[in-house]
């Protein structure tokens, strides 16, 4: 187990010296420039390490953290630093690091250890580390996957004294909920498709009228067609709502510097179209599910073999979910290991509320 090192103590070892005993290395970025970043496993290793033996602290202590340990071994570029802050996002939503609230006071705090079970031989180590296990990852693996600790279930090994979870078990609460909770301060139902009504009900006292629809994009048309991009040659779904039929749709609306601001907007009907503005990308992707819960159009993932398909933008929680669990292909396309897929598919249709189609090719 690689020794926590204190930051202030380290001028006398040198920066290749202090990246070795830390164990972590240093790859070459094309994406930003050729700089040099530190690989995401050693970055990860060390923030768990810390968690495990701090306790609660803010956010900003594991930052602090990461910065001045990069800066001891002479590597402190803005990309960097950026590469710490992403590190730890991908430890949170992999749940190896939680939020708790304490005294009002958002705190991380590292999670229990648990083996979470992909399949009869195919699980993962989440939470704080545990010596004696041998875990390995997954090359060519994005996002949180890149920093999962994969077990080999199949191989002998001593009793360990872990709780095992589910893929559902892992993935707790489900992502529409804290949104439903910002609508709803104390919502009768948790639904799936209960956010979609929330945000219908809120239409009324929180719309604005929309000046022009030439910078209005929204998702119209039947689930599983092809979606489109903004700017595409070839609209799918996502098109302007200027040639969008009458309704409500979710949608994107022109922000400052050229941002795109996600909404809930209404066209047709008695008055002139109307926006309104939701928190963030998140709630808009958790809408679009839950508008299919509540309206009995569910959005649609395609399997063949052991292959995903998508048609629809996915929430974080899912989206770490398959960035974990499968491998990406082209376009929405994802790989799935074949043990896994019977869990991964439960979650996204427990959870997201996705129609499989063709699911008996990979069952």
């Amino acid at each position: 187990m690689t020794r926590q090192l204190d930051p202030s103590r380290l001028d006398a070892i040198s920066g290749p010296d202090l990246l070795e005993r830390l164990g972590v290395s240093l790859e070459i970025s094309t994406e930003d420039g050729g700089v040099r970043l530190p690989d995401q496993v050693g970055l990860a290793r060390l923030l768990r390490l810390a968690a495990s033996r701090w306790g609660p602290r803010p956010r900003r202590d594991f930052i602090s953290y990461g910065y001045r340990l990069l800066a001891a071994c002479g590597v402190s570029s803005d990309a960097a630093k950026g590469r710490v802050r992403s590190t730890l996002d991908h430890l949170i939503a992999a749940r190896d690091i939680e939020e708790v609230n304490v005294e009002g006071r958002p705190l991380l705090v590292s999670s229990l250890p648990r083996v979470v079970r992909c399949g009869d031989d195919l699980g993962f180590l989440c939470g704080a580390p545990f010596p004696g296990v041998e875990t390995y990852q997954r090359p060519q693996a994005r996002g949180a996957g890149a920093i999962t600790r994969w077990l080999d279930l199949t191989a002998p090994s001593p009793d360990l004294p872990l709780r095992t979870w589910t893929l559902m078990d892992w993935l707790g609460e489900p992502g529409h909920v804290p949104h439903l909770r910002r609508r709803a301060s104390n919502p009768a139902k948790r639904d799936l498709g209960a956010l979609w009504r929330a945000l219908e009900g809120h239409l009324a006292e929180d719309a604005g009228p929309l000046g022009s629809l030439d910078d209005v994009w929204v998702i119209c048309g039947a689930p599983g067609e092809r979606f489109g991009a903004l700017r595409a040659e070839r609209w799918g779904r996502l098109q302007r709502a200027a040639a969008a039929p009458a309704g409500r749709w979710l949608g994107l609306r022109g922000g400052y510097n050229e941002a795109r601001l996600p909404c809930l907007v209404e066209l047709g009907g008695d008055g002139p179209p109307r926006a309104m503005t939701l928190y963030n990308m998140d709630e808009l992707r958790w809408a679009l599910l839950s508008r299919g819960a509540a309206v009995g159009e569910r959005e649609v993932v395609d399997t063949t073999g052991d292959e995903l398909s998508f048609h629809c933008w996915l929430p974080d929680q899912l989206r770490t979910a398959l960035e974990i669990v499968a491998a990406p292909l082209e376009g929405w396309r994802h790989q799935v290991p074949r043990g896994a897929i019977v869990e991964l598919l439960g979650a996204l249709k427990g959870i997201g509320g996705l129609r499989i189609r063709n699911s008996r090719k990979a069952l």
